[in-house]
């Protein structure tokens, strides 16, 4: 614990307990479980990747998402955006995704 992290303690971005950046009854919330669609046909698809059938020259090819979007992770996401002061959350947001390619 450094000397910033005693003036100013690392609090949960979603509920403000003391702690870290992310409690432990936060984490629950977050979603790794998320569905693999098609951005151009929007049905369900195999390995993040769009059919076939729906690419074209400008249609994306395919997408990962990390965690489901919901009010933690809107919470996670504009923290990160908006307060360039939470030195240590890139470290957070990293454990994050790496536990999703898990």
């Amino acid at each position: 614990m450094n000397f910033l992290d005693f003036v100013f303690p690392k609090r949960c971005v979603v509920c403000k307990r003391a702690g870290s950046y992310l409690c432990g009854n936060c984490f629950v919330t977050l979603s790794f479980d998320v569905k693999n669609l098609c951005l151009v046909y929007n049905k369900p698809t195999f390995n993040n990747l769009t059919h076939p059938v729906c690419k074209s020259k400008y249609a994306i090819d395919g997408c990962f998402s990390a965690v489901s979007y919901n009010k933690t992770t809107k919470k996670l996401v504009s923290s990160f955006k908006y307060n360039p002061y939470f030195t240590d959350f890139q470290f957070l947001l990293t454990d994050l995704f790496y536990e999703s390619l898990i």
